[in-house]
């Protein structure tokens, strides 16, 4: 499944990047490295394809990749019993199937939105489904945010936007309780772009629990896009 193979593509490229593959060393540069991983017929470097990179990460094409592994540290699980919040993944097997809202995709592709509702209300994401079902919370496949906060019992925090009540673009307007909802920028998984993940507040420490997988990343593991702002009841 499409989620199995997103983990092994970044195992595969962090094993390259630490020099543990026979066809790559940790002292290439991401040039020589992406040249290594997308060939050329006539043998000549891939610049086009080291650069695509570069634009999409901000690391320039002649950093030697073996000082990029430790630079992004891999996910780390979290155990239910040592998060404040419920922890769920959306392509668990209980749930990855089930049709989203009146759509015809699934949670396990399309389902970050409600299984971030899910773990902010303690709510399994198969049970959000169904409630905002029965609550009017869709639009087809779509999240009627309003709506799906009222539905789960969760308090709308209203902005100074007139149309967009809880919704704010500016990353320096950043939520100062826990929890709120973060949309992001999935641009590196093919066709997915937007995503949203739970951002979480413990003390000093911030982080994201991402539900493509329901792991702990750094807090700007993903480019920002909005906050998404509630408080719980």
């Amino acid at each position: 499944d499409y989620g199995t193979g997103w983990r092994a593509l970044v195992q595969l490229l962090t094993d390259g990047f630490s020099g543990k593959l026979a066809s790559y060393n940790s002292k290439m540069t991401l040039l020589q490295f992406f040249s290594k991983y997308a060939p050329l017929a006539s043998g000549a470097p891939n610049y086009r394809y080291a650069n695509v990179i570069s634009s999409l990460t901000g690391i320039p094409i002649l950093t030697k990749v073996g000082t990029l592994v430790e630079a992004v540290p891999s996910p780390i699980d979290i155990p239910a019993n040592q998060s404040p919040y419920k922890v769920y993944s959306q392509y668990d097997p209980r749930w990855k199937d089930d049709i989203l809202g009146f759509g015809r995709h699934t949670i396990g592709t399309h389902g970050c939105f409600i299984t971030c509702l899910g773990m902010a209300a303690g709510i399994t994401p198969d049970r959000v489904n169904k409630i905002l079902k029965e609550k009017k919370g869709f639009a087809g496949d779509l999240v009627r945010t309003p709506q799906a906060f009222e539905a789960l019992g969760l308090k709308i925090v209203k902005t100074n936007d007139p149309v967009i009540i809880n919704r704010d673009f500016n990353i320096e307007n950043e939520p100062n309780w826990s929890p709120t909802i973060k949309e992001v920028d999935f641009s590196p998984a093919a066709g997915k772009q937007q995503h949203f993940v739970l951002r979480v507040l413990e003390g000093k420490t911030k982080f994201i629990i991402d539900p493509w997988g329901g792991v702990r990343r750094r807090i700007n593991y993903y480019p920002f896009v909005s906050y998404r702002l509630f408080r719980t009841k």
